[in-house]
C-alpha cells in the first residue's frame, strides 16, 4: 500500500504532540488494517480471547448494550 511521505511522516510521529495525537494515530492505524482486510491482505477474524476483544481499539463489530456492556 502506497502512503504519500507527509502523511507516513505523521504516523511514524504519532501526529505529534497534538492533544488529539493519539486519537489520529489510532484511527489512522485502524484504517490501515481495514484497507487491508479489504485488499486481503490480513484476515477479519475476531481474537479469540473474549478479554482481548474488550481491549479498547477492537471496535468493529461491537454494539453496545443498554448496560453498556458491548457482544
Amino acid at each position: 500500500m502506497d502512503i504519500p511521505p507527509q502523511a507516513a511522516r505523521q504516523i511514524e510521529t504519532g501526529f505529534g504532540d497534538r492533544p488529539n495525537g493519539e486519537d489520529l494515530f489510532d484511527a489512522v492505524v485502524g484504517l490501515l488494517g481495514m484497507l487491508q482486510v479489504l485488499r486481503g491482505e490480513r484476515t477479519n477474524a475476531a481474537p479469540a480471547s473474549p478479554v482481548v476483544r474488550r481491549v479498547e481499539g477492537w471496535i468493529l463489530g461491537q454494539s453496545a448494550g443498554l448496560n453498556g456492556e458491548v457482544d
